[in-house]
């Protein structure tokens, strides 16, 4: 493909709205996390935003790594848009599917990861393709396997920007905000502006300081390791303290008690039923409450001059 990988995300996207979450669906949390503040809490200095499901629509609910997402004629139509041949696919001593090779690549690196310690391990995707192509007996360049992640991710999880994500974006660069990112991402995660937005994230006011990706660190939310990494940051950079940070987030796990857990102040963004995680079944998450819920990211505005 002839296309830039900000070009390749926006050839296979297509125009997606949010699922409405009627209010009965998170009731549990919002009676304390109204839009207002019911406990005075330091002035906000640093917004903090999860990505997939928050900041964009994300078709699958998060990143496509989970097994539920895909199927093996996903996997053959991407090999063969970027030119890669299946003939070596099917061996006689290997019946399994390239799906089959490709999830066992991730679990493998997973099982080593928690081995060694790690709770909540991350791949590097372009890792993962790099096992799953050698395993099929195809050789491929850096170029061409990102490529390929990119086409896989585009076509097994559609993305598109969340209502008003432009607006909201300057708004808060306006007010003289710091903006940053936390999580759980790949290599073409931070991409998506450049595709829908036509703009890099530092070009949209995020500092380069505070956006941590999961697969650059191998450690994923609800790991607490890149909110701790943003934390010291803004304090040594900025002498910003946790409480002075707001993070936004989908997932009452990975988002809203990793986030209350470093101290920050939280927002559940409850704008799309298909990504909004209430793990009420989760003994984690018990007794935590956000201090804000939105259903839209222009609502961030009314918490922000609150």
């Amino acid at each position: 493909m002839e296309m830039t990988l900000p070009e390749i995300i926006s050839s296979f996207s297509s125009f997606l709205e949010p699922v409405p979450v009627p209010a009965s669906v998170y009731a549990s949390v919002y009676a304390s996390a109204v839009q207002s503040k019911p406990v005075k809490k330091p002035a906000v200095k640093a917004v903090l935003f999860d990505l997939y499901g928050t900041l964009f629509i994300s078709e699958a609910g998060d990143i496509s790594t989970a097994k539920t997402v895909t199927n093996q004629h996903i996997f053959s139509r991407a090999l063969k848009l970027c030119g890669l041949t299946e003939a070596e696919i099917i061996k006689k001593d290997n019946r399994n599917s390239i799906r089959d090779i490709f999830y066992r690549a991730i679990a493998d690196r997973h099982a080593e990861e928690k081995k060694n310690g790690n709770k909540t391990p991350e791949v590097e995707i372009r890792d993962i393709w790099d096992i799953t192509l050698r395993q099929l007996g195809i050789t491929a360049a850096k170029k061409k396997i990102e490529e390929l992640a990119v086409v896989y991710e585009s076509i097994a999880n559609r993305t598109w920007p969340m209502p008003g994500l432009a607006e909201t974006l300057s708004y808060i660069r306006e007010k003289g905000l710091i903006m940053g990112i936390i999580s759980n991402a790949q290599f073409y995660t931070e991409l998506l502006f450049e595709a829908y937005l036509g703009m890099t994230a530092s070009q949209l006011g995020f500092n380069p300081g505070i956006c941590y990706y999961s697969y650059e660190s191998g450690i994923a939310k609800p790991g607490i390791g890149m909110f701790e990494k943003a934390s010291l940051w803004l304090e040594k950079e900025k002498n910003i303290s946790a409480d002075e940070v707001l993070y936004i987030g989908n997932d009452m796990l990975n988002d809203i008690k990793t986030a209350f857990t470093a101290g920050m102040q939280t927002c559940l963004f409850a704008g799309d039923r298909r990504s909004l995680r209430l793990r009420e079944d989760n003994k984690e998450v018990s007794g935590i409450k956000p201090d804000y819920l939105i259903t839209e990211l222009c609502s961030l505005r009314a918490v922000l001059n609150l």
